[in-house]
């Protein structure tokens, strides 16, 4: 799957392993948060940090990031609306995950 450029194709694999794996995971995976005493994921991220100031630090990062981020958006989206068509890739919206050629899991 890793090297399909077929739409379809990739719509089908990604939705099938959703519908069949994706959703117990999510659901199995808050479990395990709370199991471990965590209101939710971001007091269980929290608990790692020793810094008083982690919140102001993530949101400094994300600024610096943020240019970055829209300059890579932009590449890979136009790349991809490219390759596929204007009416699968809009140019001003996010780009389908099923689209980013690593599957399901990022594998």
């Amino acid at each position: 799957m890793a090297t399909s450029r077929d739409e379809k194709e990739l719509l089908w694999t990604w939705q099938g392993w959703w519908d069949a794996v994706g959703r117990q995971i999510h659901t199995t995976f808050e479990h395990y948060v709370q199991l471990n005493g965590y209101k939710d994921m971001g007091a269980l991220w929290h608990s790692k940090y020793e810094s008083d100031t982690l919140e102001q630090d993530l949101e400094q990062l994300f600024q610096e990031l943020w240019p970055f981020y829209l300059n890579l958006h932009a590449y890979v989206c136009r790349a991809l609306h490219h390759h596929y068509r204007p009416k699968l890739i809009p140019l001003r919206e996010p780009i389908p995950a099923h689209l980013l050629g690593k599957g399901p899991v990022g594998g």
